[in-house]
């Protein structure tokens, strides 16, 4: 096995990640200028993407200390400060077979890790009604070296790597529609 199959992901990942930070959601939830209006939005496309990936980790057995923390209620709980009713549609389903909970939750525990930096340096999260409605980008990320460690330890087979690989992009993919769909 190559020196970490963790880095290879994140190079796989990279330009999809990239594209995603790029997106005109994103850039405006960074700005000096986003409104709680926007914020909402933000949260909407968080939440569609969810819906659609997070049952996928969820229906896993993962290894011992490994456990999943659900995002779609703390969504839901944000979506509910703001007064307003989260979508109970997916936006796209995935395959039936072949994906890898592995990759995707690759990606939404990066999330997590994203958000926790998004809630220090966001000047949204100044308005009190935005900062009650943070429980989302107020995740625990304190599982992300265990779920590292057991990545690296479940996919040491070339298979096991590519469908990891594979279904990271796939659900970069999806947060990219649930983006796109949410703020065109």
């Amino acid at each position: 096995m190559s020196a970490s199959f963790r880095a290879e992901l994140k190079t796989a990942v990279q330009p999809l990640h990239n594209a995603l930070e790029q997106h005109a959601l994103q850039k405006k939830l960074l700005a000096e200028t986003c409104d709680v209006s926007h914020y909402h939005t933000v949260l909407t496309a968080y939440h569609l993407a969810f819906l659609t990936l997070e049952p996928i980790v969820e229906d896993y057995s993962w290894p011992g200390t490994c456990s999943y923390q659900a995002r779609i209620p703390c969504l839901e709980s944000d979506l509910s400060t703001l007064r307003s009713n989260p979508s109970v549609e997916k936006l796209v389903l995935p395959p039936d077979e072949g994906i890898s909970p592995w990759g995707v939750r690759y990606v939404l525990e990066g999330m997590a890790l994203g958000s926790q930096w998004m809630m220090k340096n966001i000047s949204i999260f100044k308005h009190p009604i935005a900062l009650e409605a943070s429980r989302f980008f107020s995740l625990d990320t304190r599982r992300w070296p265990d779920f590292c460690k057991h990545l690296e330890h479940y996919c040491q087979q070339e298979y096991e790597r590519k469908k990891a690989i594979e279904s990271a992009c796939f659900s970069f993919r999806v947060f990219q529609k649930a983006f796109d769909f949410c703020y065109p």
